[in-house]
């Protein structure tokens, strides 16, 4: 049950990879698409990490092409306090320890 779930987790977040790569000549990616990214991330990992997030808020730098900065207060099994993550149409970049240690599934 596990592994199916984390199958279709995996499958949404490559959708959405993939929605979004593809509007990236058309319009900038708003903080909405930002935090779904985010949102989908965590959501992947949460079985991984025994992850729980306590706030989320994000940072627009321009809305000409220049990444969001998404800030997460989470808990999880390897540390908790905030994770940041630069969000851009296409790609996700963490930006602190705790960040790299989510998106690598807490190994």
């Amino acid at each position: 049950m596990r592994s199916r779930i984390r199958t279709v987790l995996a499958a949404v977040v490559a959708a959405a990879c993939l929605a979004l790569a593809a509007s990236a000549s058309a319009d900038p990616m708003s903080s909405t698409q930002a935090f779904n990214v985010i949102k989908a991330l965590m959501a992947k990992e949460q079985k991984a990490c025994n992850l729980t997030r306590t706030h989320l808020k994000d940072q627009g730098m321009t809305m000409t092409g220049a990444p969001w900065k998404a800030t997460a207060t989470i808990k999880t099994r390897k540390g908790s306090g905030p994770a940041v993550w630069m969000v851009a149409t296409g790609s996700t970049t963490p930006e602190n320890a705790l960040a790299k240690t989510v998106s690598r599934g807490c190994r």
